[in-house]
Parts: structure tokens; sequence; C-alpha cells
């Protein structure tokens, strides 16, 4: 009983050590930089769209924001690592729709747990349309007439896609299952390769996003025909929704800012304060805008959870439509 009650008291005293040790922590937090671990090479709109971000945080939390780039395998690599960190603010994962949602409804085993592992903290964009492009020679002009040329010539029209993020790709399948269309999907490893082979008429389209075909479509070798915002995109007035053609298909998402579950909650909310009044920078709205990333205000963590939890249904249906089998 001695002992028992021994190891009672130890483990209280321990508790009540680690609150304490948390609370200080809280109450200085920050003191040196924070790192933003981007699971994506520089360059694309998630890494370009958290450096935007950094640029400005700092005058709402008082330290420099450090974005580091850890691309690999769907995310994970990124995840596990900010998992894994110490939890104490200085290290937070970027996380899109695929590290948070996808990867656990298309694989069997991930070397992290979107639920388990992290505490989401706030928004950091509204994330954005994806688009489809078609080449500048392809005698098409919007969705149906892509939808009718591919009926014409079943099998005959291939689309590109980027495959570092699970999303793209099946925003393609769903716009192949609904349309009733036999198209070829060619998978890309990386963007600039994709875009290279579009352009040059090796695929007749490609699904992406507005900025990554952006200077192809300026220099007239591209034209973007959809994009996949439930209403027309703000920035691509003139361009139809994939939902005008294909009632109830739209992909948006949002960026979202993780930090390891085991952080404490007056951190959390610390940083969380900090980017909602980042979030209302005027000059930084106008910076996402111009990079085809809609702006959102911000929210608390327990917000950001229920919309994690709302995408989490929303591909589940999408994945079981598909009838996609985990890897």
């Amino acid at each position: 009983m001695v002992h028992l009650m021994h190891k009672k008291y130890l483990s209280t005293l321990v508790a009540v050590v680690a609150i304490g040790c948390g609370s200080a922590l809280a109450q200085s937090y920050p003191v040196r930089p924070v790192k933003f671990v981007v699971p994506y090479a520089p360059g694309v709109s998630p890494d370009i769209s958290a450096r935007i971000v950094s640029e400005f945080l700092p005058k709402a939390l008082g330290q420099a924001v450090i974005v580091e780039n850890m691309p690999g395998a769907n995310g994970f690599v990124a995840a596990q690592a900010v998992a894994r960190a110490i939890p104490d603010g200085y290290t937070a994962l970027v996380a899109p729709t695929t590290v948070m949602v996808n990867n656990a409804l298309l694989f069997k085993t991930l070397p992290y747990d979107p639920l388990k592992d992290f505490t989401p903290v706030q928004f950091l964009n509204g994330g954005g349309p994806f688009s489809v492009s078609v080449t500048a020679d392809l005698p098409v002009k919007n969705l149906p007439e892509l939808i009718a040329l591919a009926k014409a010539k079943p099998g005959a029209i291939t689309y590109g896609v980027e495959t570092s993020s699970s999303v793209v790709p099946m925003i393609g399948r769903l716009i192949r299952k609904r349309a009733n269309i036999d198209v070829v999907e060619v998978p890309y490893k990386t963007n600039s390769q994709l875009i290279q082979d579009v352009v040059a008429g090796r695929v007749n389209y490609t699904l992406g996003t507005p900025i990554s075909a952006d200077t192809m479509v300026r220099a007239g070798k591209l034209r973007i025909i959809a994009v996949t915002t439930q209403n027309r995109y703000e920035g691509l007035p003139d361009v139809q929704t994939v939902n005008e053609t294909i009632p109830g298909l739209s992909v948006q998402g949002f960026m979202t800012l993780v930090l390891p579950s085991a952080t404490p909650m007056d951190i959390v909310l610390k940083l969380n304060r900090a980017v909602a009044a980042t979030l209302k920078e005027p000059d930084l709205k106008k910076r996402l805008t111009q990079i085809s990333v809609i702006p959102v205000d911000g929210a608390s963590p327990e917000a950001v959870a229920e919309a994690l939890r709302g995408e989490r249904e929303r591909w589940r249906g999408f994945v079981k439509e598909l009838d996609v089998q985990p890897e």
C-alpha cells in the first residue's frame, strides 16, 4: 500500500512539474524564431503562401519565422518530423489536405497519425482552386467542349497530373468518372516536367493550380478552361467552374498550421492569435490573391479541428465513390 501511494505521489508530482514547466514556457513564448515545415519543394503554391505568411507574422508574434522545405513521400517526411519534434511551439507543420486528410484514407499505414499526433492551430489560407488547363492548340474553350472531344475520341485524350499530392489525381478521376469519359491519366513526379509536356502537346490537358500554369497561360501556350471552386473564382471570373458542368463536384480545401499534440494549450493559443492578427493584414491578403490563394479570417483551434473533420468525411465519400483501395 505504501509503495502504491508512493508511486501515485510521484506521478502527481511529475504532472504538476510538467504543468508548471508548460506554463512557464507559454509565458515567455516565443523567445527564438519559430520554424514552419513545408512538405513540398520550394516554389510551389503551399511553399510560396507559407513564405508570405512568414514575412508578415513576426509583427504579431515578436519573433522571426523560418520556412524549412521537407518534401517527399506525400508529406510523410515533414509530418513525421514535426510529430516527433519537441512540443514547445517552435516547430510547426504547414499542413495541406493531403497530409491531414487524404493520406489516412489512401494508405494502410502511416508513419504519423493526423488525429493523434497534431494539435490544429490556425488556418493559413482558404486554399484555392485547382484548374483544368489545355494546350493552346486543342480546339476546346471550356469543360463541356473538352468532354465532348473526349467522348468523340475515346482513349485518345490524355491528361497529366503531378503525383506529389494525392488530391489532384483524385480530382482528375472524379471528373473522368462523373463525366463518363475515357481519357488516359499520365503521372508526373514534378510540375515543371508536366507543364513542359502539356505545352509541347505530349499530353492534352492538365490539372493543377492556376499559379502552376500562370507563366504559360500568360505566354498564350496554355488556356485555363475550368476551376474547381464551388462558385466562380474571383481571380478568373470568366472561367467556368467544374461544378457548372458536373453539378456537385467542387474541391477547394484549405491550408492549416498544426503543432505536435503535446504542445501546451497556452502556446497553441498564442500562435493562433498571432496568425489570426496576421491574416487581417491587407497586404498579406493581396499577396495571397496574386498567387491564386484565397485569404481567410482566423478561427479558434476548435473551429480548425471541426473543419478538418468535415474534410475527412467529404474525402471519405470521394474515396468510396472511386473505389480507391488503400496502398
